[in-house]
């Protein structure tokens, strides 16, 4: 099942790796076999999650064997549920909009709608309609250098299902924009603008200078 929440779509089984023999297809989701290419065997999971989407609880646990354990039990349910660290930033603002007791309408799943728009290597665009409180979930990996705005406004990134993105998102129609901008750049810019400055400072100290 852990595929299928990781949004995995293939799966390349290689003559050396532990899934190559198939004993492992048994259990879990289904695969369906393609052609494969030279010695390497091909699978693809029809019913991964999508890339985006969204659900009206969220599952605070601490560390990824909790994240793991939770992901799975038989009875969790991705279409109502996601599991988030709860060293995420962002933990009281989740509280806010959702929770583990909050009951919600079953029905409410299917009319939520995402969509991924303008994707780059440093910035995502996710349209979400939500019914309903709930966190908007983007299966990218997570990572401290990104950033997030909800509709213009600054929002914390919450680790979700081990490894992606999510934000804590209300009721109604919105724009979710991650834009990558990791520390290292900014630290670089700061290096190059500081060694500007001093040799202009240079340059002017020495035509300043009397000959």
């Amino acid at each position: 099942q852990l595929l299928r929440y990781m949004a995995a779509r293939l799966v390349v089984a290689a003559p050396q790796g532990p899934m190559y023999d198939g004993a492992w297809e048994t259990e879990g989701p289904r695969l369906r076999e393609v052609s494969p290419v030279g010695d390497v065997r091909l699978y693809i999971l029809d019913d991964a999650v999508a890339r985006a989407f969204w659900v009206p609880r969220a599952q605070v646990e601490v560390g990824m064997p909790a994240t793991l354990d939770a992901l799975c039990r038989a009875e969790f349910d991705e279409t109502q549920t996601c599991v988030v660290d709860a060293q995420s930033t962002g933990i009281g603002e989740l509280a806010e909009i959702t929770g583990p007791d909050r009951k919600t309408d079953p029905a409410a799943r299917p009319n939520a709608t995402c969509s991924v728009e303008d994707v780059s290597p440093e910035r995502v665009v996710v349209r979400v309609d939500a019914p309903a409180n709930g966190v908007t979930v983007l299966c990218d990996s997570y990572d401290s250098g990104w950033f997030a705005t909800l509709d213009g406004a600054r929002r914390p990134i919450l680790k979700v299902n081990g490894i992606f993105r999510g934000i804590a998102t209300p009721a109604g129609m919105h724009e979710i924009v991650f834009t990558y901008r990791p520390w290292s750049v900014y630290i670089g810019l700061a290096v190059s603008s500081a060694v500007l400055v001093a040799a202009l400072l240079f340059g002017v100290g020495a035509l300043a200078k009397p000959s």
